[in-house]
């Protein structure tokens, strides 16, 4: 909610985890959660992928706009 009023936008993501290869607080590596927030909705998601670093990061932005994409489509 915060990103999406800070840029005036009608969504906003954000994500938080631990991309690894160390844990980050207490959270396993590959372990990330992703939000969505629209003025009438808002949608989260945990999600966990054991891989590189820079495949973790790709993995959670890529999750992150499916998960705006299924918001879009599903309302």
């Amino acid at each position: 909610a915060a990103a999406r009023t800070n840029f005036g936008a009608d969504f906003g993501i954000g994500t938080t985890g631990a991309a690894g290869p160390e844990a980050h607080g207490g959270r396993e590596p590959g372990t990330a959660y992703i939000a969505v927030s629209g003025a009438n909705i808002t949608r989260t998601a945990q999600i966990r992928r054991v891989a590189p670093r820079e495949t973790v990061k790709s993995f959670v932005a890529l999750s992150a706009l499916d998960l705006l994409r299924r918001v879009l489509h599903d309302g």
